[in-house]
């Protein structure tokens, strides 16, 4: 009984982490999002963001796994005790509603910073071939010039003899 408590205590410590995780993700988002709406985007800043999202989502998938694997353990006497365990599992029941809530509003914010952060690159995309463009033509021109004045040819010398 006593080693179930334990288990018990240890699945409500891990829905406080991965809810605490949530919120420092969507911290990250909101400072993404920010970068984003920026005049001046910074890749490296954007790219550091990115990064650190990707080692906090690295942490919430051994919390659920961790989570997971103990609930299993657990679950017989949880079911078959709910009065003995009512505080911890309304505790984690409202952890659960929080992560949840915490979850929807955070895809929201992604599949936003992802569409702002496409069309940025978008405009990225088309200014490098505006420039491109620009440049080729800007070349073609001086290749032209440079073709169409050859030795021996003036355009003061009149051609007919």
């Amino acid at each position: 009984m006593n080693e179930t408590k334990n288990y018990i205590d240890i699945l409500v410590d891990s829905l406080e982490k991965k809810y605490n995780t949530l919120v420092k993700i969507e911290e990250i988002e909101k400072k993404q999002e920010d970068v984003l709406l920026g005049k001046k985007v910074s890749a490296t800043e954007f790219n550091d963001l990115f990064d650190e999202k990707g080692k906090y989502i690295e942490k919430l998938e051994e919390l659920d796994l961790g989570f997971e694997k103990l609930y299993e353990r657990v679950k017989e006497e949880l079911g078959d005790n709910k009065d003995t365990y009512k505080e911890e599992i309304l505790a984690m029941q409202d952890l659960i509603r929080k992560i949840s809530d915490l979850t929807v509003s955070l895809q929201a914010r992604q599949n936003r910073n992802k569409e702002k952060y496409m069309a940025f690159f978008s405009n990225k995309k088309q200014e490098i071939k505006q420039f491109k463009m620009s440049s080729k033509t800007v070349s073609n021109y001086y290749k032209n010039m440079y073709n169409s004045h050859q030795e021996g040819s003036s355009y003061f010398l009149d051609k007919k003899k």
